[in-house]
């Protein structure tokens, strides 16, 4: 059983394209094999072969083709779209599909910004995609990822839930913790969360 990644999806450009995505999408049957990935972009590299297809074997060429080890199916993806707007919302086996995302950019000309996490791999990340495929991307540790405001959870939230999962322990430190867990902070924001512990635990 895999981990799960989270991955929100966001893609934008002109109505043609646009429509021309959410077509293709709108017209997956939810039962069948061929998933949004393999829909959008084709289950292999336009200049692979069959029988290279079949010597790599798909695995490794989902790995490298999509960024994740399997397709996703429609029915499990959240999709919401406009005129000039496509928002999937998903989770990928492992790792997000980064690189189904910059094939998705330049088949199709529309620039796409992905956010995802997966805190038991601890990473959160934002690459954002322009149309020619060139990308940047931020990938942190989990929290500081949600505190640099990339990934799809709430920092605050997810701190606070670290923090009371384990003040039932008798040797917990929050002064240890705090530094420990989120290094990367300011002070002042350290202070803040360790008053707040402070209350929680009255």
């Amino acid at each position: 059983m895999p981990n799960w990644c989270i991955n929100i999806i966001q893609i934008f450009g002109e109505k043609e394209n646009i429509k021309t995505i959410a077509d293709i999408i709108n017209n997956i049957d939810d039962n069948s094999d061929i998933g949004i990935f393999a829909s959008l972009i084709g289950s292999k590299p336009i200049n692979m072969t069959d029988e290279e297809y079949d010597k790599i074997g798909w695995y490794d060429v989902n790995i490298k083709y999509f960024g994740t080890k399997w397709d996703v199916s429609v029915e499990y993806c959240s999709i919401d779209s406009s005129d000039d707007y496509i928002y999937l919302n998903m989770d990928t086996a492992w790792s997000p599909p980064i690189n189904f995302c910059i094939e998705l950019a330049k088949k199709y000309s529309v620039k796409v910004i992905i956010d995802y996490e997966e805190s038991g791999c601890d990473f959160a990340g934002q690459t954002i995609i322009q149309s020619d495929g060139s990308y940047e991307d931020k990938c942190y540790s989990y929290l500081e990822g949600l505190y640099n405001g990339v990934g799809c959870g709430d920092f605050e939230q997810e701190l606070f839930n670290y923090i009371e999962w384990n003040m039932d322990d008798d040797n917990f430190d929050i002064n240890e913790y705090i530094e420990r867990v989120i290094p990367f902070a300011t002070d002042k924001e350290k202070e803040k969360f360790k008053d707040l512990y402070l209350e929680m635990s009255e």
